[in-house]
């Protein structure tokens, strides 16, 4: 099966109706054990090269510049990889390997401060394993541009002016058990398709002078999966996608983000299960789409708005829908203690809600402008207005719990047969109110 056809089936799985969540089911924020992958087991029985048998010493402070080059050069030409001698650590001054792969050995690449370029360079149809990469204040600890099928397992990438993993124009990326740390960005990627990040993290826990300005952010990406991240102590948004299509996120952990846990900006087909937000100043999750055909589900979502340090203020907004999808579905996920918990403020085509709850929130709990609207198994309570429905000409209740009654703005002509569906376990209290 293709990759699209697989990326396609998960989008489609997560529209469907599943169970009501429990805390048992909801992703842990612990990053997962890593898995083996196959493709990386052939490797040790594989022939290669040390740079050692071309002068290296890889004791951190002499420069391995030529001796790396030369190893590289004798492994790309009779077909071998380039294996690193463990817990050693190579001072480079720029490194662009044309062997088919590089085997660490958990060692270290460490490049030199006299150069603002790059550091690892990747060109295409090569792994790179078990290896530490310090950029040392370069623009990019790692980067790829204009290439295709590369394969990064079990890398660390810190203090990189720019990106700690930067690519652009590539098609076939996997990226597993992978963690950035302390660069501007942490992993930026322009330009992709076919991808698959996997077991990957992308966090500032203060090893370095700079600071992520996001976690991961992805541009003009279609065609991938992401799953088991986590991206946390970030200055500004957790995961950032712009421009997608057809991209599925399984197990997404996000907290103490500077401004947003989860931005998804003018993209479409994307679908998002078992995501947690936690301790982030601004938004949880934002939807920002303007597409015309912007379809976008949740399954299995927790915003938590709650501070949990002192001095820390409440999150703004849990979620906020600020452009206009054409059909926004989120099942079985929660929204708590914010100032607003869920506000869609775009005036979308077409919101529904099913097994949905909304607690304590400081101003209005749900907010959904938007011209349908439907309603299944939802719980609203608390704040000053629960529940407000906003110039929508169809809405459809069922089993939906709002003590505090409705505010309905705008009120459709049907607004009898809402008043008849009435609530599970209210007073059927509908305040209206037309502008």
């Amino acid at each position: 099966m293709s990759f699209k056809i697989f990326a396609s089936l998960l989008t489609g799985l997560a529209f469907l109706a599943n169970p009501e969540p429990t805390e048992a089911t909801m992703y842990s924020c612990v990053k997962s054990q890593p898995e083996p992958v196959a493709k990386l087991a052939f490797l040790r029985n594989e022939r290669a090269v040390r740079p050692e048998q071309f002068g290296a010493i890889g004791d951190g402070s002499t420069d391995d510049t030529v001796a790396l080059a030369k190893a590289d050069s004798f492994a790309a030409k009779h077909n071998l990889y380039l294996s690193l001698s463990p817990s050693r650590t190579y001072l480079i001054a720029n490194f662009r390997p044309r062997t088919r792969g590089i085997i660490g050995g958990h060692s270290t690449i460490k490049f030199t401060d006299n150069g603002d370029g790059p550091g690892l360079v990747l060109t295409g149809n090569q792994i790179v394993s078990d290896l530490a990469v310090d950029a040392n204040g370069r623009l990019n600890g790692i980067h790829i541009t204009d290439t295709k099928n590369i394969t990064i397992n079990n890398i660390i990438v810190r203090n990189s002016s720019y990106s700690g993993i930067y690519s652009d124009n590539v098609s076939g990326l996997f990226i597993h058990n992978s963690t950035v740390v302390g660069n501007r960005f942490g992993f930026f990627f322009r330009n992709l398709n076919n991808f698959f990040l996997d077991n990957v993290a992308a966090m500032n826990n203060g090893f370095s002078r700079y600071r992520n300005d996001h976690g991961i952010t992805l541009k003009h990406a279609h065609d991938g999966l992401i799953r088991n991240v986590t991206v946390a102590r970030n200055a500004a948004i957790g995961l950032e996608i712009a421009r997608g299509i057809n991209i599925s996120i399984e197990r997404l952990c996000t907290y103490m983000n500077g401004s947003m846990g989860l931005s998804i900006a003018n993209s479409t087909r994307i679908s998002a299960r078992e995501i947690q937000v936690r301790e982030t100043n601004l938004y949880g999750i934002e939807i920002a789409a303007t597409l015309g055909s912007s379809r976008i589900a949740f399954d299995h979502a927790q915003v938590t708005g709650y501070p949990l340090r002192p001095g820390q203020n409440r999150l703004d907004r849990g979620w906020s829908i600020s452009g206009k999808v054409e059909e926004l579905f989120i099942s079985n996920s929660r929204a708590e203690g914010a100032v607003r918990n869920l506000e869609a403020s775009g005036f979308s085509r077409k919101i529904t809600l099913q097994n949905f709850i909304s607690r304590n929130p400081i101003s209005n709990g749900i907010h959904l402008k938007a011209s349908s609207v439907q309603l299944k198994d939802v719980v609203a309570e608390g704040g000053q207005v629960s529940l407000v429905l906003d110039g929508a000409k169809d809405v459809r209740l069922s089993e939906t719990l709002t003590p505090m009654g409705i505010l309905m703005i705008n009120p459709p002509v049907s607004f009898q047969e809402v008043r008849k569906a009435g609530q599970k376990g209210s007073n059927e209290r509908f305040v209206v109110r037309s502008r």
